[in-house]
């Protein structure tokens, strides 16, 4: 299983979103790595279908997706 956090630079949110995914993640008895994934460009962003600040992934699907923008 692969669990990513995606953020950009500067988003207030991301470490607390982090903390919180990595505990419940504990608690469930799952021992899986979080990747933090740094998006730095625009074209990064698009690239990687990055809908905002932070975004959880797991196995590449948004768990909260939204429409396309």
């Amino acid at each position: 299983m692969r669990v990513e956090v995606l953020y950009f630079d500067g988003c207030p949110t991301y470490k607390a979103t982090e903390k919180t995914l990595r505990k419940v993640l504990a608690e469930e008895g799952m021992d899986v790595e979080v990747e933090l994934v740094a998006v730095k460009t625009e074209e990064e962003a698009r690239q990687l279908r990055f809908p905002g600040s932070p975004t959880i992934r797991l196995d590449g699907r948004d768990l909260f997706p939204v429409e396309e923008r």
